[in-house]
């Protein structure tokens, strides 16, 4: 789970979904950028939510997004 949004995927399912919307965007003449909000996601914090939306975990493995995204 993540502090921003209620649902969770799996590194492959986000890697596809990123994928999929750089295909989306290169066919819409109206979108001129894609961007990510996290690069890394937040360590294992027990006090608080934290976010695993990023493309690269906490201690620095590259997830199959960060390629996707690299690739665009």
């Amino acid at each position: 789970m993540d502090s921003e949004f209620n649902f969770h995927v799996s590194p492959r399912t986000q890697a596809k979904w990123i994928a999929n919307a750089f295909k989306i965007a290169r066919g819409e003449s109206s979108i001129v950028a894609l961007g990510w909000i996290h690069l890394y996601d937040d360590p294992p914090d027990p006090s608080r939510p934290v976010v695993n939306g990023g493309l690269i975990t906490h201690d620095g493995k590259k997830k199959p997004g960060y390629e996707a995204f690299k690739q665009g």
